[in-house]
């Protein structure tokens, strides 16, 4: 029994040393990784120029160009694609929006980033008569859930014009 108890006992010395050499704080932690890039999780549309400015005198013979940034998420496999396209505030109860016809037909966007320019002749919605005045705007990003339907994904702040 004495190997045993020799055995025991430099044990006890071993650990009463590791004990007195080591710190009783919490242990440090790792350095931080380096961030990956971030991950875009969902549709985002952003206006890189408008002209005329918000605030600006419009007419019915006034056009506004602006040219957005749209970004949709790598990851979305949309089988009817993304659209954008501007949306005028309306006098309706309900808070639905009209839109209006723009130069040229607006291609189906598909997963990832780019700019685009939408042009707006006010002429053929001046003078509807559910559209607010003064006019007020916003530019959405739709993703298309079939054929004929689609959903807003995104959309800018609302855009308000002088008259």
């Amino acid at each position: 029994m004495k190997p045993f108890t020799l055995c025991t006992a430099a044990l006890a010395a071993t650990a009463t040393l590791i004990l007195a050499t080591t710190s009783c704080t919490a242990p440090r932690s790792a350095p931080a990784a380096p961030q990956a890039a971030a991950t875009v999780t969902k549709p985002t549309i952003e206006i890189l120029s408008l002209n005329p400015a918000a605030g600006s005198q419009l007419s019915a013979a006034s056009t506004i160009r602006a040219r957005l940034a749209y970004t949709v998420p790598a990851a979305d496999t949309a089988t009817y694609g993304y659209s954008l396209f501007v949306q005028f505030a309306t006098t309706l109860a309900d808070g639905r929006t009209v839109g209006a016809p723009t130069s040229g037909s607006l291609p189906k966007l598909t997963p990832g980033s780019g700019t685009l320019d939408v042009v707006t002749s006010l002429d053929r919605v001046w003078n509807n008569p559910v559209i607010k005045h003064p006019l007020t705007c916003s530019y959405y990003l739709v993703k298309y859930t079939s054929a004929h339907r689609s959903t807003v994904v995104a959309r800018t702040e609302p855009i308000t014009f002088a008259e």
